[in-house]
């Protein structure tokens, strides 16, 4: 497999993250609107990095 077929793959991972965490959001959410999706994506986002770091910084 070369590096092409290797990005295309990373690149439809990233995709169905994002299609998954979308579709989770909203049918937690069915009432939002746009602008409330795009402020429980960024607490989400930022939740995330905030547990990446504290993994990070308790395994050293």
């Amino acid at each position: 497999m070369g590096p092409a077929e290797r990005w295309s793959l990373v690149e439809n991972a990233i995709a169905f993250a994002l299609a998954s965490r979308e579709q989770r959001l909203r049918e937690q959410h069915p009432r939002a609107d746009e602008t409330q999706l795009r402020r429980l994506r960024r607490e989400e986002a930022l939740r995330t990095c905030a547990e990446e770091r504290a993994g990070r910084s308790a395994t050293g």
